[in-house]
């Protein structure tokens, strides 16, 4: 049970329960930082009906404290009976004590190597907000404690949910259900105005009571968004929320213990997260600051996108640039430029309404989505493990990338991606490290073929359960990387193109039962280079796919063919 009373902009704890009427005037005329007859004293409070009722007997304080268990709020006049006109003149105007005290119980204290760092508030969605300056990193976030007035336990901060470094400040969420059903929580205001007049802070920490004191500042417009204010005396830590006199929250101190100090605004942190990279949680918390904020190219926008009915398979042209085309049904090709240029050994995976760009050279950990819309959209996305030269597969709304290589070496990384809850997943690696390896989804499991493991080129086929990889007593006829990896029908698989270190472009095609382990090997005319790089098309009587060289090549069911289109030539094959 706590006593706070509100006088003179300043927020006073009594520290004690008093046990008569008599008592609570002495707490309050010891507490307070100026001598007050005590004749000119009133004290009032709030009742349920948001009455201000005055506290003048030992039953009316009974009676506040049993309808108050928690906190009792109080409201404190000083009347002066010395004016030459005999009117009473009252204090400053008086705040909303339950309002203000409600908005304060939303700061919390930080406390980073057992030494006090900062303080933070809890804001939209149950979520922390600090200054870069209290936690610089994700580090120093997971040994970080954190301690509000009403919890005396210390709460841990959960960065794995939700972490995000936006210009000067850091959101991030909880490890407890304290924070999530006991406080209220902030709410940003995002629109500040010029000469915004007084406005509301802590004021410096004595005796451990954060919340014990609050004061009028004078706030003044800085430099683009940037708020000022300033007051005679120091105001309270960095992280301290600075208000306005309606109680919104209007910003985040960057100063320590300063007479004038900088704030970052709520207008600045919106502009900040906007700038972001996409994340559908950062999306969420920008809406929840600004609720009218529609973006129709959001990703959860665009991933209700339909299905694309037109046939057409897609490649990456040789200079990695342009994202191309070929129309099946009309025989056409097409072209658009993919927004910031890829890299080498970067990998093409369709899925049903866009394509997925993953990893490359100069890109590693970058993804992008291109949607099957009206206009070019594209989302950038990050990858959580490095790859090129790795293959990309979709199965059930989820895009697995396998393999490949990281910027020293082959790996057998494995993760994937849930396109429709937009989550990462790390995938259990392979048994052995490969790069330009080919996969396949055949029979509801995951069959990866060949590759080159950095000392030489594997002949190998793993299969992935969705739980654990194991090497199939099959192997392909040959040592192979970069080969294309085709599914026939519910045996039979076609293996072609590629390459090997003695031989190196290949030049024959295998047709293997995977079931029974038989191989049948023709000849193919055409060099089909690196095909394991961009996703398959299938047709009732042939096969699509285009190689690193933006070359498409057909596969012909009915006479087992192959054919090349060559690059700069748009009819259909001849």
């Amino acid at each position: 049970m706590r006593i706070k009373f509100h006088y003179r902009s300043q927020v006073y704890s009594l520290g004690k329960i008093p046990a008569s009427i008599d008592e609570l005037y002495d707490l309050v005329l010891r507490t307070l930082p100026e001598p007050i007859h005590p004749s000119s004293l009133n004290i009032f409070y709030t009742d349920s009906d948001c009455d201000q009722i005055s506290l003048t007997t030992t039953d009316s304080l009974k009676e506040a404290l049993f309808y108050n268990p928690d906190c009792l709020h109080l409201s404190i006049e000083i009347q002066n009976s010395y004016q030459e006109d005999n009117n009473p003149i009252f204090s400053e105007e008086i705040i909303d004590i339950t309002n203000l005290w409600k908005s304060l119980k939303a700061v919390f204290s930080i406390f980073y190597d057992k030494k006090f760092s900062g303080l933070g508030i809890l804001v939209n969605l149950r979520l922390g907000l600090t200054t870069t300056k209290v936690l610089p990193s994700i580090e120093s976030a997971t040994n970080a404690t954190i301690y509000f007035e009403d919890c005396p336990a210390p709460i841990k901060i959960n960065p794995q949910n939700f972490f995000v470094i936006a210009g000067n400040v850091v959101f991030f969420s909880f490890q407890s259900t304290f924070a999530l059903f006991e406080l209220e929580e902030l709410s940003l205001s995002f629109t500040t105005q010029k000469n915004i007049g007084k406005g509301l802070t802590l004021a410096r920490i004595e005796n451990n009571d954060v919340l014990g004191k609050i004061k009028y500042v004078n706030i003044k417009q800085s430099l683009g968004r940037r708020l000022l204010y300033e007051c005679y005396s120091p105001c309270g830590p960095i992280g301290s929320p600075l208000f306005s006199e309606d109680l919104k929250l209007l910003g985040i101190q960057l100063s320590h213990y300063a007479q004038v100090n900088e704030v970052y605004s709520c207008e600045e942190i919106l502009s900040a997260l906007k700038q972001l990279e996409y994340n559908p949680k950062t999306v969420s918390l920008i809406q929840s600051i600004e609720p009218f904020l529609v973006n129709d190219c959001s990703y959860e926008t665009l991933i209700m996108t339909p299905p694309s009915q037109v046939p057409r398979v897609h490649g990456i042209s040789s200079n990695k640039a342009q994202l191309l085309t070929y129309n099946i049904a009309t025989c056409e090709s097409s072209s658009v430029y993919i927004k910031d240029k890829v890299s080498e050994g970067v990998s093409l995976c369709l899925i049903p309404n866009g394509i997925f760009l993953s990893g490359g050279k100069n890109s590693l950990q970058k993804a992008k989505v291109f949607f099957f819309t009206s206009e070019a959209n594209w989302i950038d996305l990050q990858m959580p493990q490095a790859h090129y030269t790795h293959t990309s597969l979709y199965i059930n709304n989820k895009i697995h990338l396998i393999g490949g290589r990281n910027s020293i070496r082959p790996i057998s990384n494995c993760e994937s991606f849930n396109c429709n809850i937009y989550e990462w997943e790390i995938l259990p690696s392979m048994r052995c490290n490969r790069s330009y390896p080919s996969a396949i989804e055949f029979c509801g499991l995951i069959y990866v073929f060949g590759g080159d493991n950095g000392e030489e080129d594997l002949d190998n086929i793993e299969i992935f359960d969705g739980i654990k990889w194991k090497l199939h007593d099959i192997k392909m006829p040959c040592h192979l990387y970069g080969m294309g990896c085709l599914v026939l029908d519910d045996e039979n698989v076609l293996i072609l193109g590629g390459l090997n270190r003695r031989v190196r472009s290949n030049v024959k095609v295998f047709k293997m039962n995977i079931v029974m382990g038989k191989m049948i090997v023709e000849n193919c005319e055409e060099k089909i280079g690196i095909g394991s790089l961009c996703s398959p098309y299938y047709t009732a009587d042939s096969v699509y796919f285009y190689n690193s060289q933006g070359e498409l090549i057909k596969y012909c069911r009915h006479s087992q063919k192959v054919y090349k289109q060559r690059v700069g030539v748009s009819n259909a094959f001849d």
